[in-house]
């Protein structure tokens, strides 16, 4: 279950909402071409935020998110912070000699 995505994104939705009350996750699915009941039931927690769900995502301007933000977001959720950390490690170079 998703739910550090979910949460970052139901935030910017309110954020949204307050500052322009037709910017509602219906439209920004529309506007994004992706199916609002999707949208919903992934808000919703009983369907995963597919790879394509979230490119669409982040390219809609007024989230301001970024993909890596939204991967990074749903890795917090299907990872552990040691598992996390780990491919972090993996990932730095090795220290200049």
């Amino acid at each position: 279950m998703t739910v550090m995505l979910r949460e970052k994104l139901f935030t910017i939705f309110e954020t949204l909402k307050e500052k322009d009350p037709s910017l509602t996750p219906y439209k920004i699915a529309l506007e994004t071409a992706l199916d609002p009941a999707h949208l919903r039931t992934a808000l919703k927690g009983d369907r995963p935020f597919s790879d394509s769900m979230l490119e669409k995502l982040a390219s809609h301007p007024a989230l301001g998110v970024s993909l890596d933000q939204l991967f990074a977001w749903r890795m917090m959720d299907e990872y552990t912070r040691e598992q996390i950390e780990y491919a972090i490690r993996e990932l730095r170079p090795p220290p200049e000699s």
